[in-house]
């Protein structure tokens, strides 16, 4: 399943929202590359969790409140993206 499908199905969304959604998914890794540095969603597990609910709260219309509530999986993710280290490596070391 593609992440965009994935998304839809968490939000249930219907085929008409996929490119609204498919929009917030890139501003979702947009912000998180701005805090986090340039990373592929791929190579970080966790960041697709975090796009995920970065896209609820965007589609919610309470974005402005995403930060407060996954400060701490934000800066794990940081960490992991500047150390070159896969979330689950950084989380073993805690």
């Amino acid at each position: 399943m593609e992440f965009v499908d994935e998304v839809m199905t968490h939000l249930h969304a219907d085929e008409a929202d996929k490119e609204n959604i498919t929009n917030l998914i890139a501003d979702g890794h947009n912000v998180l590359q701005s805090h986090c540095g340039k990373f592929k969603m791929d190579d970080y597990p966790e960041s697709k969790a975090l796009i995920k609910d970065y896209v609820r709260f965007a589609w919610n219309g309470a974005s402005e409140h995403f930060f407060d509530s996954f400060f701490e999986k934000i800066n794990q993710l940081r960490w992991s993206v500047i150390s070159n280290e896969s979330p689950d490596e950084v989380n073993q070391d805690a």
